[in-house]
């Protein structure tokens, strides 16, 4: 069958099909060969888990020195694919003259995706961003829209994306919390070289609010890696 191939020699004799496998032949008539079924199977899912810590410190007029990390699970099929992440600043101290200013910010997440025709994907994602530091107790942004890849190739993936985002702010200091509609423009690449020991990405976002058209924020994201011992990598973000 499709997962599960052998090799085998095939020939013919008096009108049947033989199959031999090392020293066994097996002898089947022709009118036995019915009802083939082509299509292949969509193919076992895959599960991926992966984790990163990090840890940073700049010197200059304003010391910071912070800890963070970053968790992903994905489950992936041909057609499906479906994420959770999480990650965040346990701990970030800004060591200023003035004052110390400590920081923590979180953020977890789940997407959704449906890979259709035509380089094309179905998506729906939620995300949840606590950061008191922002002004927010949190910030939850449920976004639905549709991808395309231009490159979708296994070691090489490059995609635009569009979507309609609705957001919730539970502001700080008893101010008034923010309900809105918006929009998320997103850019992706994700490239591999050398067998995966290399992997470079790219990330860039934009939102939107509908509400006050000048309340627009941008992210911009990189990130090196390289394999070593097998399961790990070092990398540069």
């Amino acid at each position: 069958d499709v997962r599960n191939q052998r090799k085998v020699m095939l020939s013919t004799r008096g009108g049947r099909m033989i199959l031999k496998e090392k020293d066994v032949e097996r002898e089947l008539p022709l009118t036995d060969l019915n009802d083939i079924d082509e299509a292949l199977p969509p193919g076992d899912a895959n599960w991926s888990v992966t984790g990163r810590a990090f840890a940073s410190y700049l010197e200059g007029n304003v010391k910071n020195f912070s800890l963070g990390f970053r968790f992903d699970v994905a489950r992936t099929t041909f057609e499906h694919e479906f994420k959770l992440f999480a990650e965040g600043n346990f701990l970030q101290d800004r060591l200023l003259k003035e004052e110390q200013v400590r920081r923590r910010d979180f953020a977890f997440g789940t997407s959704y995706r449906y890979n259709a025709p035509l380089r094309l994907s179905c998506d729906l994602t939620e995300d949840c961003y606590i950061n008191r530091f922002a002004g927010f107790n949190y910030r939850s942004i449920t976004g639905t829209g549709l991808t395309y890849f231009p490159v979708r190739e296994p070691d090489a993936r490059f995609s635009v994306s569009t979507a309609v985002t609705y957001v919730i702010e539970d502001l700080l200091n008893k101010a008034e919390d923010r309900r809105y509609f918006g929009a998320r423009a997103r850019s992706e690449f994700d490239g591999w070289a050398e067998q995966r020991t290399f992997h470079f990405r790219a990330f860039a976002e934009v939102l939107f609010d509908f509400e006050e058209t000048k309340n627009i924020t941008a992210t911009f994201e990189a990130l090196f890696e390289v394999k070593v011992f097998t399961y790990f990598t070092l990398g540069i973000s």
